[in-house]
């Protein structure tokens, strides 16, 4: 996807950081039957679409939340986020 939209080059006047258009995106996994909302699904998906853009935007991060995870945003290095752009 993120090629995909790199090769239409439309145009992003506005960017001060790149002239086109780009896309980051932020992914996450749930366990069916777990204890898990829709929106701590979209808050773990945000963790890692922030990650994502903090490595410079243009590119996707994965966040997999482990059992010592608290549901807090994590701090630090983001040890649990992988990525790649």
């Amino acid at each position: 996807m993120l090629q995909a939209v790199t090769d239409l080059k439309i145009a992003h006047s506005g960017s001060t950081t790149r002239g086109c258009v780009t896309v980051s995106v932020g992914v996450t996994t749930v366990e069916r039957g777990g204890e898990y909302s829709h929106e701590h699904a979209v808050h773990e998906a945000d963790v890692a679409l922030y990650a994502a853009k903090a490595r410079g935007r243009d590119g996707w991060s994965f966040h997999e939340r482990s059992s010592a995870d608290t549901g807090e945003l994590p701090q630090g290095d983001g040890e649990a986020l992988q990525s790649a752009g």
